[in-house]
Parts: C-alpha cells; sequence; structure tokens
C-alpha cells in the first residue's frame, strides 16, 4: 500500500495523468504552477488516495488504541511520520470542498506541497529488508569517517571556491558565473565529486584555472 501511495503521487504530478479545468487554456504552455492551478489529478488518482489516506488512518489508529505505552508511541520518528503524513491530505480536502477555487492559493500549495512527507515512509521498509538494515549498521558503525570524508569535502569546497573567484577576475568576461564566492560552491562541489561540471562555466581558461582543475583533480584522488 505505501508504495501503491508513492507511485500515485508521483504519477499526479505527469500531465497525461492530470485533467484541464480551463478549456481556455493551453496545457502544453502552462507552467508547472499553472499546472497545479488550473489541473488536477485523473479521477482514478483521486480514488487510489483516498483509499490510501483511509488505509493510513485506520492503520494509525489501530496502533494507537493497542500501543501498550502512547507516550513512548509518539517518540518514535516513524510514528510521527504517519501521523503528518495523512494531516495535510485531509486538510487539501477539506479545503477543497469549503473553497474548490483555492487550488491557486499560496496557503494551499504549501498544504498540498507536506504531502511529500509520505515519501520517507518508505525507511519504513528498512525493517522488511535485511540488506537495508545490514546498511544502516554500516553507516553508523562508520559515522566517524564518513564525518571526517565531509569535513575534507567542506575544506576543499571552502578553498577551491574562494580560489575560483578571483581565478575568474584576472581575465574577466561578461557573462562570469562566478559573480560571488557562494556560487562557486556548487562548481567546487562538482568538479571534486566528478558529476561533470568542470571547467564548463569557465569562459577563459587563464594558467589560474587550469591549476585550480588540477587541483580539484587531485583531491579527488585524496577523497577515494
Amino acid at each position: 500500500m505505501l508504495l501503491v501511495s508513492i507511485m500515485s503521487f508521483c504519477l499526479e504530478s505527469h500531465s497525461l495523468f492530470r485533467l484541464n479545468l480551463d478549456g481556455s487554456r493551453n496545457f502544453s504552455r502552462m507552467s508547472v504552477r499553472e499546472k497545479e492551478i488550473y489541473t488536477r489529478p485523473h479521477l482514478a488518482l483521486d480514488i487510489i488516495e483516498y483509499f490510501c489516506v483511509a488505509f493510513f488512518t485506520i492503520e494509525l489508529i489501530l496502533r494507537i488504541i493497542f500501543t501498550p505505552n502512547r507516550k513512548e508511541f509518539f517518540k518514535k520518528v516513524f510514528n510521527l511520520v504517519d501521523v503528518f503524513v495523512i494531516i495535510p491530505c485531509y486538510l487539501c480536502i477539506i479545503l477543497l470542498a469549503v473553497n474548490p477555487d483555492i487550488r491557486g492559493s499560496a496557503v494551499f500549495r504549501i498544504i498540498n506541497a507536506l504531502r511529500l512527507i509520505r515519501i520517507f515512509k518508505i525507511f519504513e521498509l528498512t525493517v522488511h529488508v535485511s540488506g537495508l538494515k545490514i546498511l544502516g549498521h554500516t553507516i553508523k558503525a562508520s559515522a566517524k569517517e564518513l564525518l571526517l570524508l565531509f569535513l575534507v569535502l567542506i575544506i576543499g569546497v571552502l578553498i577551491f571556491a574562494c580560489l575560483i573567484y578571483y581565478a575568474e577576475q584576472v581575465y574577466e568576461a561578461s557573462d562570469n558565473h562566478f559573480s560571488n564566492i557562494p556560487r562557486g560552491f556548487w562548481w567546487a562541489v562538482v568538479t571534486m565529486t566528478t558529476l561533470g561540471e568542470y571547467l564548463d562555466h569557465l569562459e577563459i581558461l587563464s594558467i589560474m584555472c587550469l591549476v585550480l582543475y588540477k587541483n580539484s583533480t587531485f583531491f579527488v584522488t585524496i577523497l577515494r
């Protein structure tokens, strides 16, 4: 049921599974926000959504009734996630029942976006999959080493972001992408993690830029 709910939640964002509420508007030319306002999910997805919400509600109520200690029950993260999964769904249903034109309001969009909390229920599958349990224990046992890795990565990001900011000013192009140091953070991260940015945003390859490239490549070798 959890996988069905997540699949339904993902599919309703696709234009093939939405119905146009305003015939005067071209569906293909709508922005993402306009599609959220002037379209609605297909009836089949609504039925699946209501059924899943009802199932999660009944399951939660039964667990609350039969739990031996309610205080301990609400102290667990997964149980709190179960509570916050159904609250936005009921709020959306109530708001649309009271005022069907509320889809365009900021309040409704925020509440509707909170429905994505359900994706965190996927972590409940770790209870049933032994491989995920092993992965969790491995991450927990290697917490210090992972923190050290992130610390080294952060140091490299700070160094190379500052260097690229000043290096680009040597022969600054008219469309310099590194207008400030924080914008260099992303370039440094994707360069050191080999995601493919490298020198894509460098309009003029000065010697300093090539030095930065070599340094970042060397840094990747250290991380590995």
